[in-house]
């Protein structure tokens, strides 16, 4: 199996975290992944994983934008941003730390491999499709002659 570190959370957060990329539930999984293995280390991912993913993802696009037009104080919102970022990958942190063997056991299953082979398909089809969609919107329409 691939050997994954903690570069490997960084590159997949800030992916993720770009229009152009998309990763269902990898930052999640990673993290499980990472610290199954890597217990001692369970305080770091977190950490890392929240850093690389301060670009706003796709569906929290919208929800900064508004924040932005509403006039949010940007100090406030950039510090609950982050705080909950630490928060989500932190529980999920404690939890694959405590049953980390069994995690580990589960996600070098068949199923779940038969599980990330669809979700990494759904992924390449979900970039492929924002590509052509970004290409098409920013493309010039050609001027018609009168």
């Amino acid at each position: 199996m691939l050997r994954l570190s903690w570069w490997g959370a960084i590159v997949v957060s800030f992916l993720d975290s770009t229009v152009f990329f998309v990763i269902p539930f990898g930052n999640d999984a990673l993290l499980i992944y990472l610290v199954a293995r890597h217990p001692a280390n369970f305080w770091l991912y977190p950490l890392l994983m929240t850093t690389a993913a301060l670009p706003p993802p796709f569906p929290l696009t919208p929800f900064v934008l508004t924040c932005g037009a509403l006039e949010i104080n940007r100090s406030r919102f950039f510090v609950l941003f982050v705080l909950m970022h630490v928060i989500r990958f932190g529980v999920e942190a404690i939890f694959a730390r405590i049953y980390g063997a069994r995690v580990l056991d589960f996600l070098q299953s068949g199923i779940v491999e038969t599980i990330v082979i669809a979700l990494v398909v759904v992924s390449v089809i979900a970039t492929v499709f924002s590509g052509v969609m970004l290409w098409q919107r920013t493309r010039v329409p050609a001027a018609r002659p009168a």
